[in-house]
């Protein structure tokens, strides 16, 4: 739900009063009503395959925005460039080349997004499981250090 942009800075010191970390404190102290304070909810997104009609391809966050748990987004853009130009390289035809990229990336773009979002949703528990976080966190390193 969206805050009301008048009371951001009261809210924010509010949730940091809990902490006795001595720089949180100095932090939110400095915080007045007219500082900025970016809050939004997160914006996720995985389009269904395909990502591209006719000769338009979608990559990165165009196709696939995800959760920032596994700092994971621009590497997985870079991976959709790398991967389209190794398929458009190889193909005779672009429909070929897109269905090739596809087939490619679906799996392992679908399997990050579902680990990140898994982690964002247990860190938004009252109490969140340290043992569900850190079994998430290794699932997600390990895919995203196998090749693509």
């Amino acid at each position: 739900t969206r805050k009301p942009k008048e009371r951001l800075a009261e809210m924010f010191k509010g949730r940091m009063a809990a902490f006795e970390a001595p720089e949180l404190i100095e932090a939110a102290n400095c915080i007045g009503p007219d500082s900025q304070i970016s809050y939004r909810p997160f914006d996720t997104l995985l389009l269904p395959d395909p990502w591209y009609k006719g000769r338009v391809v979608l990559i990165g966050d165009a196709a696939h925005s995800l959760s920032p748990q596994l700092t994971s987004g621009g590497g997985m853009a870079i991976e959709d460039a790398v991967v389209l130009a190794e398929e458009i390289a190889a193909a005779s035809d672009v429909r070929d080349a897109l269905a090739s990229f596809m087939r490619r990336r679906i799996e392992r773009v679908s399997a990050i997004y579902q680990t990140s979002m898994n982690i964002c949703l247990n860190e938004q528990t009252p109490a969140p499981d340290d043992d569900q976080a850190l079994a998430l966190l290794q699932q997600g390193h390990k895919i995203l250090a196998a090749p693509f």
